[in-house]
């Protein structure tokens, strides 16, 4: 099939820049690639291989992340793109290989050798890898030309004004773009690439998901988001303006888009204390949450390092989850005798004394080291950062962050707002932790979804206030502009055009 034959639909609809999200390419390339395999098109075949690859490559997620796009045709062929931890995987198979007359096989051969790459179980299924970068994988494709490297993470140039700028990509701002651009609203979401719960293997209690990787679940949401429409671009925002219809948002690189509306959902910092080793096992066996690590780590050694007057609240949450507690008193003062009270009676130890480091082997907790020298072991350490919420964007807009407190400690700081996320400043929401410190990742998608409905119906009220004014003001300037050309097209005012 040449390039003149091939479906005018699919060239059409795949090559539309604001259209290239991987369900949609998933749609066309099944279209055209049956067709193709069919009539065993190799040149065909080809092309809707690299299709796939490259736009998985391009837009999914960036390299290391994590990710996979799959697509089976029948027994034929199976297409899977994938990252394999050293780099990025394309393997196509043939699951069956005598179906179809074994044209499945043929066609798999025949893309180990124009790829000129290795084939597996050769007369069984035959799979052929190929791992590169993003770009060189991009140059090696038949369809390299038709993806200009310097487009793959621009915005749509035609539109530079979107009904919602969505700022931070995590769980609640996908949530959000998602439920906008099913209303059929224009959004861009601007995403920094650097999601807090990043250092975890795995989020919990999210009802259908449970046990998934983060930076799957975000890329999940990004394909389901982008599949209605929503525009999404990695960068930092630095700053944003109040227009008089709307608002201007500046990225780090200098460009600016503008909104009607704003949706922040930039979340917040988790900053630890200086304890040697600390940070490096953020994540690991380094916990916080007991609702989200609590089952990994249960019955095992667990130690509470107190930085807060809710040292002896941890203390007790965490002994639902093991019976070996053990709450270094570190740099806090002394406890009540009503909570040691408490602490012995669910056999809790303290142990005085300030932590100095914690003690690693083979990649893994094993003690918590005291000023002193003395090595408890201890196989998690749990401990309360100080939320810190990512504000900058939102205060150049002159909102200031809330402290929270409990007695004389600040536990963190976040952004006032009502209950559907709306601010102080109309026109701009917030979702998510940057909201809420102790949101978790359903609790921020479901923020997300709130705070979207709320802008769509704000955005509502807007466009019909227009068209009320509009239709209030049947002989506007704008209105008289569209008669005008209407009737008398280039001779207005009595004036004709002459060459």
């Amino acid at each position: 099939m040449n390039e003149s034959t091939r479906p005018a639909s699919f060239r059409e609809a795949f090559y539309r820049r604001e259209r290239r999200s991987i369900p949609l390419v998933r749609q066309f390339v099944r279209e055209a690639l049956l067709d193709w395999a069919c009539e065993a098109d190799l040149e065909g075949v080809l092309l809707c291989v690299s299709e796939l690859a490259t736009n998985a490559l391009i837009h999914g997620v960036p390299p290391g992340r994590g990710f996979r796009v799959q697509l089976t045709l029948a027994d034929m062929l199976r297409i899977e793109v994938h990252d394999s931890g050293d780099g990025e995987v394309l393997e196509v198979a043939c699951p069956e290989p005598e179906a179809d007359g074994g044209r499945g096989l043929v066609l798999v051969g025949a893309l180990a050798d124009a790829w000129g790459v290795r084939e597996r179980d050769p007369g069984k299924t035959v799979w052929c890898e190929f791992a590169a970068s993003a770009s060189k994988f991009v140059e090696s494709t038949p369809c390299a030309h038709h993806l200009p490297q310097q487009e793959v993470f621009r915005m749509s140039e035609t539109n530079q004004r979107y009904d919602v700028v969505v700022i931070g990509g995590g769980a609640a701002g996908l949530s959000g773009a998602l439920a906008l651009a099913r209303a059929r609203r224009s959004v861009l979401v601007i995403d920094a690439g650097s999601p807090r719960n990043a250092p975890a293997s795995h989020a919990h209690n999210y009802l259908g998901r449970e046990g998934i990787p983060p930076l799957e679940l975000l890329a999940i949401g990004r394909a389901e988001a982008a599949d209605y429409g929503a525009e999404i671009i990695q960068g930092s925002v630095v700053s944003a303006e109040k227009l008089s219809d709307g608002f201007r948002v500046v990225r780090e690189d200098g460009s600016a888009v503008e909104a009607r509306r704003l949706l922040v959902t930039t979340g917040i910092v988790d900053e630890l204390p200086p304890v040697d080793g600390l940070a490096e096992r953020w994540g690991n066996e380094v916990l916080h949450c007991p609702y989200c690590h609590g089952w990994e780590v249960r019955d095992r050694p667990v130690g509470i390092l107190a930085v807060s007057p809710m040292a002896v609240h941890q203390a007790l949450l965490w002994r639902q989850w093991t019976d070996d507690v053990v709450l270094f008193r570190h740099e806090q003062p002394d406890f009540s005798d009503e909570e040691y009270e408490q602490l012995a009676a669910r056999g809790i130890s303290v142990v005085d004394g300030e932590v100095a480091a914690l003690e690693p082997a083979d990649d893994r907790l094993t003690g918590v080291r005291l000023a002193g020298g003395t090595v408890i072991p201890r196989e998690a350490l749990v401990v309360q950062p100080r939320f810190t919420a990512r504000s900058a964007v939102l205060e150049s807009l002159g909102l200031v962050p809330t402290e929270l407190t409990m007695g004389d400690h600040t536990v963190g700081t976040y952004i006032a707002a009502d209950p559907g996320g709306a601010t102080d400043v109309p026109g701009v929401w917030v979702a998510g932790n940057v909201a809420n410190l102790m949101e978790q990742v359903v609790g921020a998608a479901a923020a997300g979804l709130k705070a979207a409905s709320m802008i769509n119906m704000d955005l509502v009220t807007d466009d019909t206030r227009r068209a009320v004014d509009a239709r209030r003001a049947p002989f506007s300037a704008e209105a008289e502009r569209l008669v005008t050309e209407r009737v008398l097209g280039d001779r207005r005012h009595g004036l004709q055009e002459t060459r």
